[in-house]
């Protein structure tokens, strides 16, 4: 599927992240098999939703991923980063909204706990995230997934040369 046939199927009025939502509805509702719809129409709905909300390109532009990339570091990321940049060999990053800390992490996982992070063991990295989180979807993302979609910020330590 390519954006013009999901966008001929789903037909958003605006161009946006409210108006992708407001059409995927639209269809739901008048093409759900429990509302008489066929089972085959409502598959290419959720094709064409899914295929146009993973690829934000159509519809926030290049201007707000450029945005995305630039995440300022908060007080609390500031002082977790000071705690741990002296430690060699640590990877530490910006994704999004959430720290994530990989490399040689297991010495200082009492460390870790003590600043409030947590591990992905399908990630093998320490993350935090400063709001509450749920996920909504059953999708897995690998870290190259998730820094393409939001952005990726590597954070300067003492014994490395990677520029924040």
């Amino acid at each position: 599927m390519d954006t013009i046939q999901a966008l001929s199927i789903l037909q958003p009025e605006e161009k946006s992240e409210t108006g992708l939502k407001a059409a995927y509805r639209a269809a739901c509702l008048k093409n759900h098999p429990d509302k008489g719809g066929d089972v085959e129409i409502m598959k290419l709905i959720n094709v064409a939703y899914d295929f146009l909300k993973n690829s934000e390109s159509w519809w926030t532009g290049e201007q707000s991923r450029a945005a995305k990339k630039q995440t300022p570091l908060t007080e609390t990321f500031k002082g977790m980063v000071d705690k741990i940049r002296t430690i060699p060999g640590l990877k530490i990053e910006i994704i999004g909204s959430w720290l994530w800390i990989s490399g040689n992490t297991y010495d200082h996982k009492k460390l870790f706990k003590g600043l409030g992070m947590s591990f992905s063991g399908n990630k093998k990295a320490w993350y935090y995230h400063e709001d509450t989180y749920r996920k909504r979807s059953k999708k897995k993302f690998s870290m190259n997934d998730i820094r393409e979609l939001h952005g990726s910020q590597d954070i300067k330590t003492e014994n490395n040369s990677i520029a924040a």
